[in-house]
């Protein structure tokens, strides 16, 4: 339990560093502010649900309240990339509405949620009647929100703007499949809870959006995906610098080879004629071992 505990504790770590340490660019991005308060949110309920397992009650509330969080953070998720893909105001107010309905059924006793089991240092959900059409809708908003990134990426590809939302789409993917996947498993009769993991890939996918805003940035992640103008280019200095280096070392054996045969010519000198210095030495400038 404590390597849960201390994963959840280094992902508010991490969240609350982003908060601050970010809080300019935060201000002038009031969507990308709100889902960092939503992801940290989640984050701090299933924290204080590791000590809540004596407290049926309290751990039901602190459940459905995660429920709550995760269901809003999702749709601001959304919000945030229809922006970006340029959505209406329309659809932006309908996506909102429908999540403030999704969250607000959790708190109708006996309709999405039945009560909490746990799971040895963990807790899952017992579902209510009415808990399929949330599963259906989160995994419908994840999806949608990975198409419209996909979409901003395609328009603008060949642009900064495509390399930025290449990042984001590359640190928000571990996350957004591992969540399906846990919540179809759910679906399907497993009792697993893997929040703690989750927490941390969320990490990525905020650092990856603070790293899409500085172009340098984007080179480094870029440089490590096969495929892309960072990569070749990565690829090509790399091949330019192994090509100084061997050149400098073929020059520096070079050199050392002609000074190996320098001195054996001497020694074969001195065997000759018995001279203890060479020619350069005992005969001065018209010496024929001048170098």
């Amino acid at each position: 339990m404590s390597w849960w505990i201390g994963t959840s504790l280094l992902a508010i770590c991490i969240k609350l560093w982003l908060f601050f340490a970010k809080r300019i660019q935060l201000r002038e991005n009031g969507a990308l502010e709100l889902l960092l308060i939503g992801f940290l949110g989640m984050n701090v309920i299933e924290f204080g649900g590791f000590f809540s397992m004596e407290n049926e009650p309290l751990l039901f509330s602190l459940l459905t309240l995660y429920y709550m969080f995760t269901t809003l953070t999702v749709a601001a998720m959304l919000n945030l990339f229809m922006s970006m893909n340029g959505g209406s105001s329309v659809m932006l107010k309908l996506n909102w509405l429908l999540a403030a309905l999704m969250a607000g059924s959790f708190m109708v006793p006996g309709l999405m949620l039945l009560g909490v089991q746990q799971l040895g240092f963990s807790a899952t959900r017992i579902p209510g009647p009415l808990y399929l059409y949330w599963v259906v809708y989160i995994i419908s908003t994840l999806i949608f929100a990975m198409i419209q990134l996909g979409s901003v990426y395609y328009k603008h590809r060949t642009e900064e703007k495509g390399k930025q939302v290449l990042v984001i789409l590359l640190g928000l993917s571990p996350a957004v499949l591992t969540s399906i996947v846990i919540v179809v498993m759910m679906q399907l009769g497993f009792k697993i809870n893997l929040g703690a993991i989750i927490s941390l890939m969320i990490c990525t996918f905020l650092l990856s959006l603070i790293w899409a805003e500085n172009k340098h940035s984007v080179f480094k992640v870029l440089a490590r995906v096969p495929n892309t103008e960072e990569h070749r280019i990565r690829t090509q200095l790399h091949a330019a610098f192994a090509n100084i280096e061997m050149n400098a070392y073929a020059q520096e054996a070079s050199q050392a080879g002609f000074a190996d045969s320098v001195r054996d010519l001497e020694r074969s000198y001195r065997e000759l004629t018995g001279e203890k210095n060479r020619p350069s030495q005992s005969q001065g400038n018209n010496s024929w071992l001048m170098y």
